[in-house]
C-alpha cells in the first residue's frame, strides 16, 4: 500500500517526562519508549502500548472475529 507508514516501536524518539523533548509525540509508534535515564540516548529502555496500539488491537480482533463468523449465506447440509 502507498503512504501506509507501519512502525510499531520507534527506539529513536523517546518519550520524556519534559513535554518540549518528548520525541515520541511525532513518532507513529504504537507503543511508547521510556529511556531509564531520558537524558541518555544510550540508556536502556522500556515501552507501554499507547491507546492506538489498544485501537489496532480492537480493530484487528473484530476483523479476525467477522472473517471467523458463521455466513447468513452458507449452506448448513439443506436444500
Amino acid at each position: 500500500m502507498r503512504g501506509v507508514h507501519d512502525e510499531p516501536i520507534s527506539t529513536d524518539l523517546p518519550h520524556s517526562p519534559i513535554a518540549g523533548f518528548d520525541l515520541d509525540m511525532a513518532s507513529y509508534g504504537l507503543v511508547k519508549v521510556i529511556r531509564r535515564d531520558h537524558t541518555d540516548p544510550a540508556s536502556a529502555y522500556r515501552w507501554e502500548p499507547k491507546r492506538s496500539f489498544h485501537a489496532v488491537a480492537r480493530h484487528n480482533r473484530a476483523r479476525r472475529d467477522h472473517r471467523h463468523a458463521p455466513s447468513a449465506f452458507t449452506n448448513h447440509g439443506g436444500s
